[in-house]
């Protein structure tokens, strides 16, 4: 999905640059995460940013759910019109509102004939899985999935912040993805101890290779079985047989899958006066030509590609797995975001892995330098600039390699921006914007990509404080 986003950076040439007409080459590098430029040199000049234009593809869509035999959907909650009045043309859209989601709303997720100690089974998965899958496991030891629940820091305050202001249920919509061997097993209504082994288990093997349904809804719009793995006897095809079909279901080949939990919403269940969207990477991706839309520009993309094309590339099993074919196994890292937990984590391989998709994510381009006076330079390293001249730079990023929006996720929640730096004919560093970021150091010059959320007086909330959430800023 190719789009574009256009900023303009403007930039105070030093006075102290000797002589006149001197060209100036602007170098300009996109951030995300832990992802950065190497170390600039020279003195920092005061820049300052504004958008100026989008360039975006618009479309009139519908989509139309599976229907019953009268060509209504099934499903509870929808609202539907009496085509038998229309003359001529095509039944009415059918407007689906989500699935109820019954004993652990306000997550969406359904569990069917769990047993006793669901959760806890789910929370040990990995640890059995490893006994054949032992590259599989490591991978995803690595993963954001499986640093989802409460062991990791950052989720754990954001969410006992919210469990604090709208009470232990609410957050049920949180564990529909993050925590869901709490939620099956009606723990997220009490304290979670730090101890308890099911706050640690992510999402596990055992909940992706559970699911047996999925809904487009999000927030956990999935059906989970609780059965058991039926793990195979060796030398036993039968047996081996009945494991693949149990724990490789249809919904386990699907973009479907994903959508579950990589949409999401606010509503009045969560403590909210209205519903609010979140992230929502499985829309976007819908929407793109990876999802085959006739719509969507089509000059990067040559056939439909789907969520595990791009984040579960095939790779080496140096450790060994029985699922391996030719040697190679499914990624079960999911690179290609969360730089900062693999930095955090001191985890290098799952960091190289995540920066190696961002790199082919997008372009970047100085596609012209505008002058005070209005003159516009073309190309802008043609330009010559004289000493204490004001310059604008114009800078397309272009997302070229990504089948939802870049940066994509929880875009308040998002640390990508870029780095700017002018240099003079000699290849000395005159200047540079957005550079200190990467050091935690509050930066005036910077353009960062993300998106911000207001309160109930207006006011833009830092950090993931979901329960202060009260509508969409800007993006």
């Amino acid at each position: 999905m190719a789009s574009e986003r256009r900023s303009r950076s403007i930039c105070q040439v030093p006075s102290p640059m000797r002589g006149t007409g001197r060209r100036a080459l602007a170098v300009v590098t996109m951030v995300e995460g832990m992802y950065h430029a190497p170390p600039m040199r020279g003195r920092l000049l005061p820049v300052r940013w504004r958008v100026v234009g989008v360039a975006m593809t618009v479309a009139l869509w519908a989509c139309r759910p599976a229907s019953d035999g009268a060509g209504r959907d099934p499903r509870p909650g929808t609202v539907d019109t009496d085509s038998s009045e229309q003359v001529g043309g095509p039944a009415p859209p059918v407007a689906v509102f989500p699935d109820d989601g019954g004993p652990l709303a306000p997550a969406l997720t359904r569990v069917g004939e769990r047993g006793e100690g669901l959760g806890e089974r789910l929370a040990e998965a990995a640890e059995s899985c490893a006994n054949c899958h032992a590259e599989v496991v490591a991978q995803w030891q690595s993963s954001a999935h499986a640093a989802a629940s409460f062991d990791n820091p950052l989720y754990r305050v954001s969410v006992e912040r919210f469990r604090l202001a709208q009470g232990n249920e609410a957050s049920r919509m949180c564990a529909g993805c993050h925590d869901i061997a709490l939620l099956v097993d009606g723990a997220m209504d009490e304290p979670v101890k730090p101890d308890d082994p099911r706050a640690h288990a992510g999402v596990s093997c055992m909940v992706c290779h559970g699911i047996v349904d999925v809904r487009p809804d999000g927030n956990g719009s999935f059906d989970l079985h609780g059965d058991d793995p039926a793990i195979p006897l060796r030398d036993d095809p039968a047996s081996l047989r009945a494991h693949r079909a149990r724990m490789a279901g249809a919904s386990l080949q699907t973009a479907g899958l994903c959508g579950t939990c990589h949409r999401s919403f606010l509503s009045n269940e969560t403590g909210h006066d209205h519903h609010i969207p979140g992230a929502d990477d499985y829309g976007a991706w819908r929407r793109s030509i990876y999802a085959g839309s006739a719509v969507d520009r089509v000059d990067a993309v040559s056939a439909p590609r789907g969520c595990a094309d791009c984040h579960m590339p095939r790779v080496a099993a140096p450790l060994g797995d029985s699922a391996a074919e030719d040697g190679l196994v499914r990624s079960h890292r999911f690179p290609g975001a969360h730089t900062w937990l693999a930095a955090m984590q001191g985890d290098e391989a799952q960091r190289r892995a995540s920066e190696e998709m961002l790199k082919k994510a997008a372009t970047l381009r100085v596609s012209a330098l505008r002058r005070a006076g209005g003159e516009v330079v073309l190309p802008a390293a043609d330009a010559r600039v004289a000493p204490g001249e004001e310059l604008t730079l114009e800078v397309v990023i272009r997302n070229v390699g990504v089948g939802h929006r870049f940066p994509g996720g929880t875009l308040d929640a998002v640390d990508a921006w870029i780095e700017v730096t002018v240099r003079d004919a000699h290849g000395d560093t005159i200047g540079s914007a957005g550079e200190r970021w990467k050091e935690g150091v509050a930066d005036d010059s910077l353009h960062r990509l993300h998106a911000t959320v207001l309160d109930e007086e207006g006011r833009p909330v830092l950090g993931r404080a979901i329960e202060r959430f009260r509508a969409p800023g800007y993006d």
